[in-house]
This record gives C-alpha cells, structure tokens and sequence, in this order.
C-alpha cells in the first residue's frame, strides 16, 4: 500500500453527505416524508425552529416532526464527522503520512458503516491509494 502520486483530493462535504442520505418516516397524513424535507441549513437553528418549519411545510403531529428533526440532526453530525475525518486523510496525504491516512480513512468508514454504507471513504480511498505492487 502506497499513496498515488498527485492523487485528486476531493471529497464530499458535509452537506454532500448528508443529502444524499436515503431515509425517511412514515406519517399519518403525509405518507413517506423523506430526510431532505429537513434542509442542511435548518439544523444551524435549533430543534424547536426546526419542527417549526417541518409544521409549517408539512400535516405532521408533534411527534413525527420532531422525529424527523431528531434524526436529521443525528445524520449531519453523522456528515460532519465523516467529512472531518476526510479532510484529515487529505492532510496526512499532503503531508505524506500514510499511515495517518489509513489510520483515519478507517475511522471514517467506520462512521459511514454506521449509516449503512462507506461510498465517500471509498471513493477518496481509491483517490489516494495505490494498493498494487511497485
């Protein structure tokens, strides 16, 4: 295992992530609602403006705005971490530490595994390393 020479470093963000997370509840009145009815951008509010805009846009009862609320918090600090921890593995890349790399590439997936499956850590993964022989 070996870091790629001029290995390109992009990697999803946050947001990236957590807009593309597949989940959603169903609610008496409206049917499926999905993550995404819950902006990235809400969740710099707090939980109360957030079900407060869940009511306003939805026929939700208190409680299943409030469970979509709780759970879109949980996926952007879910976002948040793996995002971190990518632009960890960039840094230790520039800086040419492979061992860092792997060593938080690892925590990464891990977190992503939590949510289902690792698609950003594999992506940036095979961006920046070469597991063939010299």
């Amino acid at each position: 295992m070996r870091l790629k020479h001029n290995a390109d470093l992009t990697h999803e963000s946050a947001k990236d992530w957590y807009d593309s997370y597949g989940w959603h509840i169903s609610t008496e009145k409206e049917g499926d609602v999905d993550l995404d009815a819950v902006e990235y951008e809400w969740l710099d509010g707090t939980d109360e403006e957030v079900i407060s805009k869940l009511l306003e846009t939805y026929d939700l009862t208190d409680r299943e705005a409030a469970a979509i609320a709780f759970m879109a918090r949980k996926v952007r600090e879910a976002a948040e971490a793996v995002a971190g921890l990518l632009d960890e593995a960039v840094a230790a890349y520039q800086r040419g530490d492979l061992a860092r790399v792997l060593e938080v590439l690892d925590k990464a997936e891990r977190v992503e595994w939590e949510h289902g499956d690792c698609p950003a850590t594999r992506a940036l993964r095979s961006q920046l390393l070469d597991d063939t022989e010299p």
